[in-house]
Order: C-alpha cells, then sequence, then structure tokens
C-alpha cells in the first residue's frame, strides 16, 4: 500500500516557508534583519521563493547563536517526539526533536536547517518534482 505525504504540508503548517532572497541571503517572509543560515543554488533571482525542510530535519536549541533566532509557541507532547510549532518572521513551522529536548512555550530558540530544499516561486518543474515525493 502507498502512503502519499504531501512534501510542503508535512514541514511548513502555513504551506511552505515563504523566503524572500536579497543580495545572496534568504530572509524568512516577514523578517528583514536576520538571513537563514542557507547556501544558496548558483543563478537565483532575487524574489520569492520556498525553503522546505522536513519537520526532524531541523535542530533546535537553546545556545545563543546556535542557528536562526525564533520562537516556541505551541508544544505537542507525541509517542515518537515533541512536536514544536515555532515562528520565524510571519510564519510558524512544525520542529520535531527527541523528548529530553524541552523548550516552554514562548521561549525563545535557534533553528538549523540540516537538509533544506529551495524552490523559486511558481515553478511548473519544481512543483513536478515536490508533487514526486510525495510518495514515501
Amino acid at each position: 500500500r502507498e502512503y502519499g505525504l504531501d512534501f510542503r504540508h508535512c514541514i511548513f503548517i502555513n504551506e511552505t516557508s515563504r523566503v524572500v532572497k536579497e543580495n545572496d541571503f534568504i530572509y524568512a517572509k516577514g523578517e528583514s534583519k536576520t538571513p537563514i543560515p542557507y547556501s544558496l543554488p548558483e543563478g537565483l533571482q532575487d524574489g520569492e521563493g520556498l525553503l522546505a525542510s522536513r519537520p526532524n530535519e531541523i535542530e533546535i536549541s537553546n545556545k545563543e547563536g546556535g542557528g536562526y533566532p525564533a520562537v516556541i509557541e505551541k508544544r505537542l507532547y507525541m509517542t515518537f517526539c515533541i512536536e514544536y510549532q515555532v515562528r520565524i518572521g510571519s510564519q510558524v513551522i512544525r520542529v520535531h526533536t527527541s523528548h529530553s529536548n524541552v523548550f516552554k512555550e514562548g521561549s525563545r530558540c535557534f533553528l538549523t536547517f540540516k537538509n533544506p530544499r529551495w524552490y523559486e516561486k511558481e515553478s511548473e518543474a519544481l512543483e513536478k518534482e515536490r508533487t514526486e515525493r510525495q510518495v514515501i
């Protein structure tokens, strides 16, 4: 039996993480001061795009400077992990971590995206690639 998984919806609560590329840096939409640490593919034009990462491929830390600064909105205890809903810019993303990595709601944290994917806005070829990733 095949299990469909919408890669974008699984990763980001608001469909995808909307980001803006400016001068070789990526910023979360709604936040223009702190760039997201990410090595951009060559030849990208400035403008909006999508940055996607699986919730279990985002490291979360309380170490100052240990990644992109964010705020814990909600904490959900699940059987296999703790799911945090974390605000970056004007959106909320999901982060999965072990039960030993506990943060209070409202606390500041730092995120490191281990294997993010960049998608240009409204690219049909990349939309097809994302669709193909839906089946695990």
